[in-house]
This record gives structure tokens, sequence and C-alpha cells, in this order.
């Protein structure tokens, strides 16, 4: 009795990813332009040239983002089942996004408000004095390297969740009309296998393959460990320059692991596919909702700032 699961999933498949991926492409088309437009056009966002740096980094998250849901959408619409190649491309580029956001984001605020190993830096208050400038080491370096060995130590757990293989079951939704289930087991069904012999129920068609928890679990934080470790060596160096490019290091790492637990609390500890992948989609719709809510309260749009964009 698979037509309850199937309605479920045509409403994930239709209702939630179809309005992300234009809401993507949307928020891709309106961040490219703000940084390529000029006035008298409207501008949705527009970006200074002191902040075209970090606003990249988010751009180009929103592309890797853009990237797996495409393939995601590949294996929902076109190949309607599950697929091993679709699903790692999916993690890949899922993950990779989350980590270009994580330190898109820091150097925004960075440069808005922590303003770190500069005179004004946000820590002066309790550094009461920057030493970073005078050459010697940070008076939070001990902090970072405590965050960056969080972060690694977190990379562990993961490698110990199961890979076996996860079926869907569609028992759990069941619909309460045995009329209606048995027009669609007797009717519907046999009908789809004559227009498509390779037709195959949804709960064999949806799974989550070995190879995709491999990928998710083990390799991705083994990844970020190496990631980590490389950025804590990286952030010991008194020299400000290196000493930023590893703490974006440890947080490009610190983004990605989110993936992995992300999709570990989905499909392991929710235990059902089907609600997994809804909790997939709200997780996605609430990520483009605060990116746009924080790119249009960071960088509002009016006329005198479209002037300065044009110009720049």
């Amino acid at each position: 009795m698979d037509l309850g699961a199937v309605i479920l999933a045509l409403i994930v498949s239709i209702g939630c990813k179809i309005p992300i991926m234009l809401i993507t492409a949307t928020l891709l088309y309106r961040m490219f332009r703000s940084t390529h437009s000029s006035p008298p056009k409207k501008l949705w966002v527009v970006i200074p040239p002191e902040h075209r740096q970090e606003f990249k980094w988010l751009f180009y998250s929103l592309i890797a983002f853009f990237v797996s849901e495409t393939f995601c959408g590949v294996e929902t619409w076109i190949l309607m089942r599950s697929d091993a190649s679709m699903r790692a491309i999916h993690a890949v580029a899922s993950s990779t996004g989350m980590g270009l956001f994580a330190v898109g984001l820091y150097m925004l605020l960075d440069k808005k408000i922590i303003f770190y190993a500069e005179k004004r830096c946000a820590l002066n208050k309790i550094c009461k004095g920057c030493t970073l400038l005078e050459g010697k080491m940070c008076k939070f370096n001990s902090t970072v390297l405590i965050f960056g060995a969080f972060i690694f130590l977190a990379t562990i757990p993961p490698m110990f969740v199961s890979t076996n293989l996860i079926t869907a079951d569609p028992s759990k939704f069941i619909l309460p009309f045995p009329a209606i289930n048995s027009w669609y087991e007797l009717t519907l069904i046999p009908f789809l296998k004559s227009m498509d012999p390779n037709y195959k129920s949804i709960g064999v068609a949806f799974f989550l393959p070995k190879s995709t928890q491999i990928l998710e679990n083990k390799i991705i934080p083994m990844f970020v460990a190496l990631v980590v470790a490389i950025g804590m060596a990286v952030f010991n160096s008194k020299k400000i320059d290196t000493k930023l490019r590893g703490f974006y290091a440890i947080l490009f790492g610190g983004g990605m692991l989110c993936y992995s637990y992300f999709e570990i609390i989905l499909n392991r500890l929710v235990g059902d596919l089907f609600l997994g992948a809804i909790g997939h989609e709200i997780g996605e719709f609430v990520f483009l909702f605060l990116l746009a809510e924080f790119l249009t309260t960071t960088f509002k749009a009016g006329k005198e700032a479209a002037v300065i964009n044009h110009v720049s």
C-alpha cells in the first residue's frame, strides 16, 4: 500500500523541491546583479566595494547549494529513484556550500562587527590592547585552538554511525481508504508497469545507499579533520594574513561537518526516510530565508548606494 507514501513524496518533490530551486536561482541572479548592475535599474541589494570579497564567498556557497539541488532534482524527477552517484554529488556540493557559507558569514561579521587584528577590534575591551599588532601572539590564540580541537574531535562520532542500507517504509503512511488503495495497487500500478517495465514501487525506489553514508559519515569527517588540523597549525603563525587563513580553514571544516551531522540526525535519529526528506527540505527553506533576510538587512539597496556601486 504505497499510495500514501507516493502522495507524500509528490508533495515533497513538487511542493518543496521546485520552489527551493526557483528561489535559489532567483537569489543567485539577484546576488549576481547586485554587483554588476548600475542605476537607474532597481537593485535588490547593493554590495559596497569593501564587502565584495566576503560577498563572493556567500555567492559561491549558494552556487554549490544550487548544484546539489540540481543533482537531487535529476534523481527525483528524471531517474525517479535513489541513485548513489547523484547522492554523492549532492553530499559533496552541499557540504562544500556549508563550509563556504561559514567562511563568508564570518568575514562579513568581521568587517562589520569584530574587526579582528585591528585597533578597533571588539576583543580589545578584554585584551586592553592588541598583542597581535605588536608582533606577539593573540591573547585569544588558545581559545581559537580549543574551538578547532572541538571541531576536530566532533569528526570522530560520525565515523561510528552505522552505514547499513536504509530503506523507506511506506507502511507508515497507508491511507485509511481501502477502495482508493486497491485502485492504486490493482489498476494504476499495472498500468505504470506496462508503460515502464523498470517501474519500481516507492518503497523499493527510495533508499539511502551504503556508499552515500560512507561518504557522509566517514570520508567527509576525515577530510574535515585534515582541514581543521592544517588550519590549527597555520593559525599559530604570528603573521596576521596567515593566521586568518588558518582560521578560515577551521571555519570551513566546521561548516562541512555540520552537513554530516544534519544528515545523521535526519536519517538515523528520525528513523524514517520520508520524514527525513521533509526535514531536509525544511532545513533548506530555512537556510534560503535566513540568507535572503541577512543580505537584505545588511546591504539595503538605495539610490545613493547604487551610485557608489556603479562608480566602483
